[in-house]
């Protein structure tokens, strides 16, 4: 059965753990399944001065656990494209792993449909594209508690002290089982690629084939790339240093990005200007501007 509505969110999905007024612009980063915002928390001191940290929080996790989880990724979209709008007033980039991978790609093509401004760039972290995405052991139906245990220790996700404590397993697996259903209720529809690159991070010793990954390059028009690291499935916990790494230096790529998008448009502004002010010596001024003259470090 779908869920058809959530009357229990009563907060915003999305937190900041430190709010920069003054970014540039703002990451929003989600979390794989059974995880929460904590997954995250830590990454806001690794982020450029000028990158704003903005983490989903999920309901029936961490502070939120006493609410329901959502169990329809459809709602979930549907739900997160509203939220996050308001949010979406500075350039942006979407970061998710496995199940927050998913949820990113999905939510940049609903911010399309709902004629939204697209991310600068999509992050997706331990996730085959989502036509070979085997659902097969995300079946919430057949799934008992102890399958889930193993399934669990298997993909070497959470630490072996809480599948060890009966208590904590209280606590965890409903989290787990629910974002289980919740994957389960996916099912991918073919879209025209989107206009943002994609940049796929990847654990060496994942068992999803490079081959696979190598097919988000059929779901952008603006370049794909792929970033390899040490570890398995979720080398973005043992691995943490030298994916930060690599996102920060990503990140200041896209600010680089942003800073001569911005020259660029206020200069053709102060140009138009000046065009309209000054008739007299327009074509002067239209011939320095395109010999670069006005500004040696403008190439137009």
């Amino acid at each position: 059965m779908h869920q058809k509505k959530m009357d229990n969110i009563n907060k915003s999905l999305f937190i900041f753990p430190k709010k920069n007024e003054n970014a540039q612009l703002r990451i929003f980063c989600f979390p794989y399944a059974g995880g929460g915002a904590s997954i995250y928390s830590r990454w806001e001191l690794a982020m450029p001065l000028e990158v704003d940290l903005c983490i989903a929080q999920l309901p029936g996790r961490e502070n939120r656990r006493h609410e329901n989880a959502f169990r329809s990724f459809s709602l979930l979209i549907n739900v997160l494209s509203e939220e996050i709008t308001p949010l979406l007033n500075k350039p942006y980039v979407l970061f998710g792993h496995s199940m927050g991978a998913l949820i990113c790609f999905e939510l940049a093509r609903k911010l399309r449909e709902t004629n939204n401004e697209l991310p600068m760039h999509i992050f997706l972290s331990g996730l085959a594209p989502p036509k070979s995405v085997d659902k097969s052991e995300f079946s919430y139906n057949i799934m008992c508690d102890s399958d889930v245990i193993d399934l669990l220790d298997r993909i070497n996700g959470t630490p072996k002290e809480i599948l060890k404590d009966r208590e904590l397993l209280e606590v965890f697996l409903p989290v787990v089982k629910a974002d289980f259903e919740l994957l389960n209720s996916y099912f991918f529809v073919a879209q025209n690629p989107l206009e943002c690159p994609i940049t796929s991070y990847h654990g060496i010793n994942d068992n999803i084939p490079i081959s696979e990954i190598s097919n988000w390059t059929n779901q952008t028009k603006k370049g794909f790339k792929i970033k390899i690291f040490q570890g398995d499935h979720f080398f973005i916990n043992s691995s943490r240093d030298s994916v930060l790494t690599a996102l920060r230096a990503d990140l200041r790529m896209i600010l680089n990005e942003i800073n001569e998008l911005s020259y660029l448009e206020d200069f053709q502004k102060r140009y138009r200007n000046e065009e309209l002010l000054t008739n007299g010596s327009v074509r002067g001024g239209k011939q320095r501007a395109l010999t670069g003259k006005v500004n040696p470090k403008i190439n137009l």
